[in-house]
């Protein structure tokens, strides 16, 4: 009777002991995901703000080129504009001076 009796309290002390080490383990793997998943969670954000930054370089870039596009344009169109205007002045004054000579 003493052997079943000793047998089950080391029946249930094993039990007790593995209980105790799934649960250490459990903690332990528990740990180890929430780590991973905080490491992850930081890579991702950290190559989330590369991106963003390399975007923004490149909206730069594109907003240079296209400004640079445009003042070559304006300048362009400014320096016909300006040859236009002189053209009339010249022909404006020609007329100015054929008019006075006309009324003399």
């Amino acid at each position: 009777m003493i052997e079943v009796v000793t047998k089950i309290r080391q029946a249930e002390e094993a039990a007790a002991e593995q209980k105790r080490q799934a649960q250490a383990q459990a903690a332990q793997l528990e740990a180890e995901a929430h780590k991973t998943g905080k490491a992850m969670i930081a890579q991702a954000k950290a190559e989330g703000e590369q991106q963003a930054a390399q975007l923004l370089q490149q909206a730069r870039e594109s907003a240079e080129a296209l400004t640079a596009r445009r003042l070559a344009e304006a300048e362009a169109q400014s320096s016909q504009l300006a040859d236009l205007a002189s053209a009339r002045v010249d022909h404006a004054a020609a007329l100015i001076v054929e008019r006075i000579v006309e009324t003399k």
